[in-house]
């Protein structure tokens, strides 16, 4: 269900869309498995090449591509360390 906020731009605009509800729909898992974890925080930024420990340089382990919502990536079994990058935090961000 969703309702329009409308009116506070111009006199009939609909300047808001307010969604009213819950996704009953698969809820992707973003956890990584640890040894994938412990690989990629040993390595580089993949786009900066930095590693460091001072807070923007810490090296974070990323979903390639934006890869979030892929049921294998997301279920820890099928999980592959290609799936997966090492992103210093001020590229990640």
């Amino acid at each position: 269900m969703w309702s329009l906020i409308k009116g506070k731009l111009q006199e009939n605009s609909i300047d808001r869309i307010r969604l009213n509800g819950y996704n009953t729909e698969c809820v992707f898992n973003q956890s990584i498995r640890q040894d994938i974890k412990n690989h990629y925080k040993q390595q580089c930024c993949a786009m900066c090449g930095v590693r460091d420990n001072s807070e923007n340089t810490q090296i974070e382990v990323d979903h390639k591509d934006g890869r979030k919502d892929d049921s294998r990536v997301s279920d820890l079994s099928t999980q592959a360390f290609d799936d997966f990058q090492a992103l210093c935090k001020a590229c990640n961000d």
